[in-house]
């Protein structure tokens, strides 16, 4: 679509050229001849359009448009942008028309149509909706062009309005996350290892002595009779861990393009499983690393959603660190019972890098920390980014070998149904 004309419009009906010709060649045989009627009578059809354009020219310039809109939204949803047009002139607005760039909507142009007139002072709005078509990123609301005319519709002039304001598009929440692997989809992460020390859930785990300060209602009446000493029931610890989430940002790793690559892929997934968890009150972190670190530090609570929701949606496969690295990095902050959830790329697949990577995914295991690989699967994105002399392999290979490892892989597709995948 053709981008939007800012230069100013002069006249733009034929009866300004009329009128304005008729006065000129009045006053011009006036003049010659020394007629003073016929200066008389072409001198207003002269004076009057100079004056006309001085007038709209006036009220243009002392008119403030302003765009009033939410600034960040959903894939897929429809946003309401308010512009406030005031009349900051002494002289009304006529006919005045504002034409604005939603870029989120592949660059549609939108056009608010408001009263005849505005009179001096006054303030008017206006509303469109913007459909947000376009994936993730960030969309300048904007430029636009205010049009105005004059009573008689006879000079029209153009005003550009300036982008002040920038729409963030997030990714589309899917409401799927984790299984259990003891109790199916319940949640979307639990430890349910148990600890020696006394903890508040309900199952029964053994007896000890009693000690000072212990409640009793946790005495064992029955137990303490036969035994002769008083004895409590100790009861299981559920610990939950948190769940980090690695993005892989190496330039390598990119397969497909737009919607269909596997970072977009990546991002829904990281954002479908971070709301499932903070759902269910656990903390998350997300770890990436392009041009710049991309860390969202541990967080509970659907506030911390949005902070996740604002850092990924800049991020670009234009880093030059692999994977491997970043876990290794965040292995000292990791505990028994945690969950990491990571992409496995096929690039990965026969370097050095992949052995480094074999290295930390023991190493996590070693941790009690439960691994969660996605492993895209490079014969359904290889037509956009890979050569044809790939023999489509590598996915099934590593799913199975990190399978062996103990790591649970969920294997995606291009276009997959990820609901469909992780259910």
């Amino acid at each position: 679509m053709a981008p939007l004309r800012h230069r100013d419009r002069g006249p733009k009906s034929s009866s300004f050229a009329s009128v304005a010709a008729l006065g000129l060649l009045a006053v011009t045989a006036g003049a010659f001849t020394g007629n003073w009627l016929a200066l008389a009578f072409g001198l207003p059809f002269l004076v009057g359009p100079v004056l006309l354009y001085a007038a709209v020219l006036h009220s243009i310039r002392h008119t403030r448009v302003t765009r009033v809109a939410l600034d960040a939204v959903f894939e897929g949803e429809e946003v309401a942008v308010t512009l406030r047009l005031e009349n900051r002139s002494r002289i009304p607005l006529f006919f005045p028309v504002i034409s604005d760039e939603f870029r989120a909507e592949y660059y549609a142009h939108k056009t608010c149509i408001f009263a005849d007139r505005i009179l001096a002072g006054e303030e008017v709005e206006g509303r469109y909706l913007g459909h947000c078509l376009l994936p993730r990123g960030r969309y300048p609301l904007g430029p636009g062009v205010l049009s105005i005319s004059d009573p008689f519709g006879w000079i029209q002039l153009n005003k550009r309005i300036p982008v002040t304001q920038e729409l963030k598009v997030y990714p589309a929440i899917r409401n799927f996350g984790l299984r259990d692997r003891s109790r199916g989809p319940v949640m979307a992460m639990r430890d349910d290892r148990t600890c020696s020390r006394s903890g508040e859930s309900q199952e029964f785990f053994s007896v000890r002595e009693y000690r000072v300060g212990d409640p009793l209602r946790r005495i064992h009446w029955g137990l303490s009779a036969h035994r002769g000493i008083p004895v409590v029931r100790e009861y299981t610890q559920h610990s939950r861990g948190n769940l980090t989430v690695f993005l892989d940002l190496h330039r390598k790793s990119l397969m497909g393009i737009g919607r269909g690559s596997s970072l977009e892929h990546s991002v829904r997934i990281c954002v479908a499983l971070c709301n499932h968890a903070l759902r269910n009150g656990h903390q998350c972190e997300v770890v990436a690393q392009g041009q710049g670190p991309c860390l969202v530090p541990p967080g509970r609570g659907l506030v911390h959603l949005r902070s996740i929701l604002d850092t990924i949606v800049d991020v670009r496969p234009d880093g030059a660190r692999p994977l491997p690295e970043l876990l290794n990095e965040r292995r000292a902050s990791l505990r028994g019972g945690d969950t990491v959830v990571y992409p496995v790329s096929p690039y990965l697949c026969g370097t050095r890098e992949f052995e480094n990577f074999l290295a930390e995914v023991r190493s996590l295991r070693s941790l009690g920390v439960r691994q969660v690989a996605i492993v895209f699967d490079e014969k359904t994105f290889r037509s956009l980014s890979y050569e044809d002399s790939l023999e489509g392999e590598e996915a099934t290979e590593i799913a199975r070998m990190l399978q062996t490892l103990g790591v649970e892989c969920y294997l995606v597709s291009c276009g997959a149904n990820l609901e469909a995948v992780f259910r």
